[in-house]
């Protein structure tokens, strides 16, 4: 199964999601730092399916956060924190709401 290029694999089986973060120097052309260009956070799963569906959505919100961070003109330390406890809560309401869809128990041939 091919990995999305924001999902990567632990050595443990866990699925971690990895966001680029635009670059916040006041001058692009000088020399890079050496702190880090990605947040990695934790899917909490060893199913793809899985992994590829949480990754999906924390993707739309990375492409939301990345619009308005050019605004905003905030440091890269208070970025990265901000940006991993916001992809943080939303991985964990995305947990809840699956937690809570139960499967079906009533047999499909009683319904029909």
């Amino acid at each position: 199964m091919k990995l999305h290029a924001y999902l990567s694999l632990s050595r443990h089986g866990i699925y971690y999601f990895r966001w680029p973060l635009p670059d916040t120097r006041s001058k692009p052309h000088t020399r890079p730092s050496t702190t880090r260009r990605t947040i990695r956070v934790s899917l909490r799963t060893r199913c793809p399916k899985e992994a590829g569906t949480l990754a999906r959505r924390l993707a739309v919100c990375g492409d939301t956060i990345t619009k308005h961070i050019e605004v905003s003109g905030v440091n890269h330390g208070e970025l990265r924190t901000n940006v991993h406890e916001h992809f943080t809560e939303d991985l964990l309401d995305s947990l809840d709401v699956t937690a809570s869809v139960r499967p079906l128990q009533t047999p499909l041939g009683d319904i029909f």
